[in-house]
């Protein structure tokens, strides 16, 4: 149930802005979060490859709001 949440707030903030997201991302973690088109859905590695392109895009806030110890 948890996954299915996270996608639905990963949605609508790519709705709100696309280029936060390219669509090829988007559609990556979608698949691994769900499931779908055979995708990996490890979480360890949804959560790396996400915190490296917040990391790219807005470190600051990034840092604001993940713990010293989870970076």
């Amino acid at each position: 149930m948890l996954r299915y949440y996270a996608y639905a707030l990963m949605e609508k903030a790519h709705q709100l802005d696309p280029t936060l997201l390219g669509y090829q991302m988007f559609k990556n973690w979608k698949n691994r979060l769900l499931g779908t088109e055979n995708a990996f859905t490890c979480t360890a590695l949804l959560y790396d490859i996400m915190i490296i392109h917040a990391n790219e895009q807005c470190k600051e806030t990034l840092h604001k709001i993940i713990p010293p110890a989870w970076r």
